[in-house]
């Protein structure tokens, strides 16, 4: 539930960072600061949007679970041995429909994705203010899956 909002996200916060960071040396200061607060903006908007999209989905399928299972107990066929000798057609399981919280996984997704978007501008921000018109590095590095990556964009005009 909830994939029609999140495939789009996963697809466009990406590109607006990497522009973002293809952009880097074709503003100053102050007008890259503004940039950068208006895509961490715009991706939290989506966020929160697109959470609450997730949310009134989940309501929609906890009412129609909730009136399945009442239709299904009517027609009795939860029971043992009403239809099939020492055996119910349906289990006690299928009475849980649409209360699972497979809905909380597509959220918690976006926010992470968010979060991680945000730092990555907050850094990439930070490293441009610090630069001062010379010539940038910023290195990513983790000991545990001995990946190293470097880039080096330049500030110069």
């Amino acid at each position: 539930m909830g994939t029609q909002y999140v495939k789009p996200y996963i697809g466009i916060s990406p590109v607006l960072v990497t522009g973002l960071i293809m952009s880097v040396d074709k503003f100053d200061n102050k007008s890259f600061v503004s940039l950068g607060l208006s895509v961490i903006a715009f991706l939290i908007l989506l966020a929160v949007i697109i959470s609450k999209k997730i949310s009134a989905e989940h309501k929609v399928f906890e009412k129609i679970g909730s009136d399945n299972v009442r239709i299904l107990q009517y027609f009795r066929l939860f029971e043992r041995g009403v239809y099939l000798p020492y055996q119910s057609i349906l289990s006690e399981e299928a009475k849980n429909m649409g209360k699972g919280k497979g809905y909380k996984l597509s959220q918690y997704l976006v926010w992470f994705i968010t979060i991680s978007l945000v730092v990555v501008i907050v850094i990439l921000t930070i490293s441009k203010i610090e630069s001062k018109g010379k010539e940038m590095e910023i290195r990513f590095k983790s000991n545990n899956v001995r990946l190293e990556f470097n880039m080096k964009l330049s500030t110069k005009k």
